[in-house]
């Protein structure tokens, strides 16, 4: 047995005051209706972790990690297009726009290396999971990463920044989301189609991940990524790729270059902004006269298609919803393009 977590004693509870203004309306007898809310959360005491004294034998303990101010507007919407006799066609949709804040950060210690900012997702006056990067500009004639600094300079030196060398590239959460959905009726038919989106968030792109060392089990798994084969391997090829070299001495890998300018450079971090189908559904439900003879008082028979991508904005094929925003870590997809038949039956 052993302990996970120090006890904290300052630990307190989150608590968050909301000021919202709604408004409800409907027009045309119901054709369209909806709501609109407006609203103003403050949340103190943001419950989360904080790194410690490395002295304590921790490298962090849940506690309170500051206060956060959300602003945002949410609407619902519902209208009917078509009715008909048996047919009817009804559209919903639901958006909302937040803007979040962080007012108060409560740090162990304060951050002055530019490496340690990249790996800070919470920093006062920016906005919650923050993604930091590098400005990256390109490879040297030996295929090393180099990045340009606040005052200009163009350098591959490592650990040489501070904070105010990394710029802010946005936040892994959405600011823009909601579904829209359209149903259709026709007698014992339903048909509808519902699509997710989300928008204004970025994340940071897996990347090649070996640049230095033996490749052998025991400190590299799985297979190689494809970007390993558009590394650096002659001079001139820095004018073809972004991708450093491959140097066998760590080394002479590590005291000559850091290959982390690439990997957390700012062309790593793209747009996670998409628009996902997340099913289409067809059901048709049974006459009553075919009810009646199976004793039954509702059967339903249904098909169902999920999670068909329309629209991202990345152009490396990458699924943002199984792809760690801020380290460009991928998951594995599930529930993906799948098919489902069912009954559903009451007796």
């Amino acid at each position: 047995l052993y302990v996970s977590s120090p006890a904290n004693r300052n630990l307190s509870w989150e608590s968050t005051k909301t000021t919202n203004l709604g408004l409800d309306f409907s027009v045309l007898n119901n054709v369209v209706s909806g709501s609109l809310d407006v609203y103003n959360k403050a949340t103190s005491n943001l419950l989360g972790y904080m790194q410690t004294n490395a002295l304590t034998g921790y490298s962090s303990v849940t506690g309170n990690v500051g206060d956060l101010n959300n602003k945002g507007i949410e609407l619902s919407l519902t209208t009917i297009n078509i009715k008909k006799g048996a047919f009817k066609w009804s559209t919903m949709l639901n958006m909302s726009y937040n803007k979040n804040k962080l007012v108060n950060v409560t740090s162990a210690y304060n951050t002055t290396e530019g490496y340690l900012r990249i790996y800070q997702s919470y920093v006062k006056g920016y906005p919650a999971y923050s993604v930091f990067a590098y400005k990256y500009k390109g490879l040297d004639n030996m295929g090393d990463p180099q990045i340009q600094l606040k005052d200009g300079t163009i350098t591959k030196s490592p650990y040489v920044t501070s904070t105010a060398d990394v710029e802010y590239k946005g936040t892994t959460q959405p600011k823009v989301s909601g579904g829209l959905t359209n149903i259709f009726n026709y007698g014992k038919w339903m048909l509808s189609a519902n699509a997710v989106f989300n928008l204004g968030h970025v994340m940071r792109r897996e990347g090649n991940l070996l640049y230095t060392g033996d490749p052998t089990h025991s400190n590299f798994s799985g297979n190689f990524h494809s970007d390993f084969g558009k590394r650096w391997r002659k001079e001139g090829d820095e004018n073809t790729t972004n991708v450093p070299s491959y140097v066998s001495d760590s080394y002479t890998s590590y005291s000559r270059r850091d290959v982390n300018y690439y990997t957390y450079g700012d062309v790593n971090v793209v747009s996670a902004a998409f628009v996902k189908l997340r099913d289409i559904s067809l059901s048709y439900s049974l006459p009553s006269y075919i009810l009646k003879k199976l004793r039954a008082e509702q059967i339903v028979l249904r098909s169902q298609v999920s999670n068909i991508m329309l629209w991202k904005a990345n152009k490396y094929g990458i699924d943002p919803e199984f792809q760690e925003g801020n380290f460009g870590t991928l998951t594995m997809p599930v529930g993906q393009k799948t098919f489902t038949v069912g009954i559903n039956a009451q007796f």
